[in-house]
């Protein structure tokens, strides 16, 4: 639409003629540029900034999301592994067990009791789909990724932590801290803050 003092936009237009300048300058601007051009669409910088932190929070909840599926994708994978791996043991062992009755006079049917014991495990892995499951996983196959912290790490984090006014007297927090950023479990990471807190005077 028009104004008497000079051209104004809506904001569906504003968005067209910056998507049609990015194209014309090959699908690049720099940041000096596109806010000159909102400038002279009448749009402030600081509404620029909000949008760049908008496109970023966009762009990481997409990213997020992305990873999320290829993660579910693996997930299903390993538990359909892990089934057939227990379905495989569960006929290869009572199999075996059913031969060794079978050559040994073929009396009493003891194999049900191994049969029965071992039917278990198949069925278990079929009950582990579920978003508590996934989670889990998830956070296995992390700290795999991640590998043992040596020790030198931990040391470094601890002392970084160690200076972190809003963990005093929060140990608890700590061992939080101390596992997300090192892989340890939650027994190694209490063992390794007592430690630290310790040799240090119970700083937490």
């Amino acid at each position: 639409m028009s104004g008497t003092g000079g051209r104004f936009y809506d904001e569906d237009e504003a968005e067209a003629i910056l998507r049609l300048a990015a194209r014309d300058s090959g699908g690049q601007m720099d940041r000096e540029r596109l806010l000159s051009m909102a400038s002279e669409l009448g749009i402030t910088p600081e509404a620029v900034e909000r949008a760049e932190k908008q496109l970023a929070s966009q762009k990481g909840a997409e990213a997020a999301k992305v990873a999320e599926e290829k993660d579910r994708k693996e997930f299903r994978e390993h538990r359909r592994r892990e089934t057939w791996n227990a379905l495989g043991s569960f006929f290869s062992v009572n199999g075996l067990m059913i031969g060794i009755w079978w050559f040994t006079g073929a009396g009493y049917f003891w194999p049900m009791w191994v049969i029965f014991g071992m039917g278990f495990a198949p069925l278990s892995q079929l009950n582990r789909g579920s978003e508590r499951d996934f989670q889990r996983w998830r956070k296995r196959r992390d700290r795999r990724l991640v590998g043992p912290a040596e020790p030198a790490q931990i040391r470094d984090v601890l002392e970084d932590l160690a200076l972190r006014p809003d963990l005093e007297s929060s140990k608890l927090l700590v061992i939080k801290e101390l596992r997300q950023r090192t892989g340890l479990t939650l027994v190694e990471a209490k063992n390794e803050v007592d430690r630290y807190s310790a040799e240090h005077g119970d700083i937490w």
